[in-house]
């Protein structure tokens, strides 16, 4: 479903609480806009929320660590998917 047009008071109110340095997250909590909502509003006022260099590593970490954790799974390959498949079969 698309998103409804977004208002001028969402829009101005987007922009003071960026202005101010308030966050995305937080912007969403003090407007009831929701965070998709407050992203849209900020990306079509040329606004950005850029984190501080410490979560930027913090947020990189993460998709490292997980993208290792995905790998190592054993049910990525489709070998031992195709087994559990076989043993449900035949049983």
């Amino acid at each position: 479903m698309p998103m409804a047009p977004f208002t001028d008071d969402e829009r101005a109110e987007v922009a003071r609480l960026h202005a101010a340095g308030t966050g995305r997250n937080e912007i969403a909590a003090k407007t009831k806009i929701h965070q998709r909502r407050v992203s849209a509003i900020a990306a079509e006022l040329g606004l950005t929320f850029v984190r501080s260099p410490h979560v930027q590593a913090a947020a990189d970490a993460k998709k490292v660590d997980g993208k290792a954790r995905r790998a190592a799974s054993p049910w990525r390959s489709s070998t031992h998917a195709e087994r559990l498949r076989q043993s449900l079969w035949t049983t």
